[in-house]
């Protein structure tokens, strides 16, 4: 097992960075992992990120604005990254 280290915000303060979670996942992670993660960050993550399923051999941080489609304007999530700790 892995661990990721997720940013997570306070949606009631206009998405607010509060803080990291972390999340374990398998060593070849999977659908339910990738879901797992999703399921962390905020609003609703509709976009599909293929780096994330390499980020444990890669070791590069993922911006999570890469979740999201250009529609929803996740602006105020620029400079935030999942990373693997």
């Amino acid at each position: 097992m892995k661990t990721l280290q997720i940013p997570k915000f306070k949606k009631s303060d206009k998405y607010k960075f509060i803080g990291f979670k972390q999340v374990k996942v398998k060593n070849k992670m999977n659908s339910k992992d990738y879901i797992k993660v999703a399921s962390e960050l905020p609003g609703l993550a509709v976009g599909y990120c293929a780096e994330l399923y390499n980020i444990l051999e890669s070791k590069k941080p993922i911006e999570i604005t890469r979740f999201y489609d250009v529609r929803q304007s996740p602006q105020f999530l620029k400079g935030h990254f999942i990373t693997v700790v």
